[in-house]
Formats: C-alpha cells, sequence, structure tokens
C-alpha cells in the first residue's frame, strides 16, 4: 500500500469525503469536480485500487490541495478501499462517496446540518436523484416513508424485512467518534459490509433522515451492483448478516422475518437461480442453490419468483384503465 497523504496544504477541514475508486476513468472527475465545488470546505480522500485505465491520470490532473489520492497495492475490492480512505481521513464528519455520483451545490452542508440536530444522532442519510450513465434523470430516491429520525425498534423493522434502508453508500455522513465506536467495514463480508456496518451503527446511535435533493446517484451496466455475480455474492453474506437480525428479534420475530424475506428478498434470489439455470449456468445456479438454502426454503422462494413474474407479466399484457 502505498504511503498515507503527507501533511495537510490547507487548515484541516471538518468534513472529509472518502471515494473508493478503481477504473472509473468515465466518471471520476465529474465526481470530484462536484466536492471540489462545494462552498463548505471538505478534503476528498481518493483511494484507487489498481486502476488499470486512466483514472489515477485524471485525478493527478485536478491538482487541487484539497485533493488526496492513495495509490493503494494489492488490489483489495471495495470495502478494503473504503476502510483504506477511512483510517485516513482527518475530519470530525465523514461523507462516503462513489466515484460514478455528483454532489450538488450545498451537499455537504446540508448533511451535516442534519446530522447536528443532536449529539445522540451517529449517521444521517440523503434523498437522491437517480441517474443514468448519461446523467440524464431516471428516477429518485426523495421520500421512502421512513421519519426524519429513526430509533433502532424503527430501523430494525425495517432493516429486517428490507436490507440496507440506503440506496447507496454515496447517500452516508457519520461521525467520526462512531466509526471509531464501531470500527470500520467488515473486510471479510464480500458485497454486503455497508449494511453489517449500518447494523453496528443503529445498534448504538440514532439515524437521521435528509431529504433535501441535493444528490445525483449513477445506476449504469458497469457499477458494482451490476455484476452477475451480485446476486450469488449476496446470498453467501446474508448468512453472515442474519444473526444479527435473530439476535435482535428473538426466535419468534426471526422466523417471522423469514416467512416475509422469502417472498421477498427470496424470490430476487429465485429468479437469480431460474435464470442461471435456464442459461446453462449449472455450477452458479448450483451455488446459489446451496447458499440460499442455508437461510430459506429454495423451492418456496423459486415459488414467489414463479409467481411475482407472472403478476408481472399479466400486468403488462392487460391495457390499463383510466378512469375519467
Amino acid at each position: 500500500m502505498a504511503e498515507p497523504p503527507g501533511p495537510r496544504l490547507v487548515e484541516p477541514n471538518r468534513i472529509s469525503v472518502v471515494l473508493p475508486v478503481c477504473n472509473g476513468e468515465k466518471y471520476i472527475q465529474a465526481a470530484i469536480r462536484s466536492l471540489l465545488a462545494q462552498t463548505v470546505p471538505c478534503e476528498i480522500i481518493v483511494s484507487d485500487d489498481c486502476s488499470t485505465d486512466r483514472t489515477r491520470e485524471i485525478i493527478h490532473t485536478i491538482g487541487s490541495p484539497r485533493l488526496y489520492l492513495l495509490e493503494t497495492e494489492p488490489r483489495g475490492g471495495q470495502f478494503v478501499n473504503f476502510n483504506r480512505a477511512l483510517r485516513v481521513a482527518a475530519g470530525e464528519l465523514i461523507q462516503m462517496f462513489s466515484h460514478d455520483d455528483i454532489a450538488h451545490t450545498g451537499f455537504p452542508a446540508s448533511q451535516s446540518a442534519s446530522i447536528e440536530q443532536d449529539p445522540s444522532i451517529g449517521l444521517v442519510y440523503a434523498s437522491g436523484n437517480v441517474i443514468d450513465a448519461l446523467r440524464l434523470p431516471s428516477g429518485a430516491h426523495d421520500d421512502d416513508g421512513t421519519p426524519g429520525i429513526i430509533d433502532f425498534a424503527t430501523y430494525l423493522a425495517i432493516s429486517s424485512r428490507h436490507g440496507s434502508l440506503f440506496p447507496s453508500v454515496s447517500c452516508i455522513m457519520i461521525r467520526r467518534q462512531v466509526l471509531d465506536t464501531v470500527g470500520l467495514f467488515d473486510e471479510g463480508i464480500d458485497v454486503a459490509a455497508d449494511l453489517d456496518l449500518y447494523n453496528r451503527i443503529a445498534e448504538r446511535f440514532v439515524i437521521a433522515r435528509n431529504r433535501g435533493m441535493l444528490l445525483d446517484v449513477r445506476v449504469h451496466p458497469e457499477s458494482v451492483t451490476s455484476d452477475r455475480q451480485a446476486p450469488l455474492k449476496h446470498m453467501k453474506d446474508e448468512l453472515k448478516i442474519l444473526p444479527f437480525y435473530r439476535h435482535h428479534l428473538g426466535e419468534a420475530g426471526y422466523a417471522q422475518m423469514l416467512r416475509h424475506r422469502a417472498r421477498t428478498r427470496g424470490a430476487t434470489h429465485g429468479k437469480y437461480i431460474l435464470r442461471s439455470l435456464l442459461a446453462g449456468r449449472l455450477s452458479e445456479t448450483r451455488a446459489a442453490y446451496e447458499a440460499l438454502s442455508l437461510a430459506h426454503n429454495v423451492p418456496v422462494c423459486i415459488y414467489h419468483a414463479i409467481v411475482q413474474a407472472a403478476r408481472d407479466r399479466l400486468a403488462r399484457l392487460l391495457p390499463t384503465r383510466h378512469v375519467s
């Protein structure tokens, strides 16, 4: 791993933005420029995970004294890379960020105002616009029904049934002292280490909601979540996450949670198994079946997957009825 940044060239900032990247040449400049344009000064820690494209070259051309590049070896993956940046971030407040997202003017300021409403708040998450690869709007994560302040009971009720409350890691600002208390991302968890961290934070701290629409979250075919293997990785990681819910819900509540998740997340995994089988990817099918079976009754999940697919297809075939 390369040495951490040297002495700061500007006064220490209260906000550190941590931005892991690997082969992000298409979007990294726009992401960094959007952060440098903020009225509230932030240090930006970019940790490059062995990019083989022009990512590092692009970052070097920006040349801001608020921008620090970690050129790391060997490749560690998303959450190892996040932790590398977190370990050297100097701010009291840590804003997570993805290399393909865009911050509107005032975004870090609105995040810090939300988290500083009360000292018991350890994490705030923002609303955001969904954009595509060309930065064209394709949706929004605006009001998901959660209250402005989320206590642990509310968090547990939502997270146990639906997974992460937060649509993107770029939505998240955390107090430095929170990470000092609960630790960093668990590097033994492949794709769900963010949910594991949020669970640990929710146990100890209050979560706040920032509904300002000052963030663009980019969804595109090259993103981590678009990886064909992502569903299988999620199934395997879920086994590491489920004990948290079992501990807090008790056996009866945990059994009820699994029944609900069989109809939702389990059905999504069931669709992946069916797609893999129909595509002839038998090793993927077997691995997914075995991973899912450790938490759920797989035939039940596949049944719900088929029912959902049939319902969706019927809805597309039936004409929409307009009421005058």
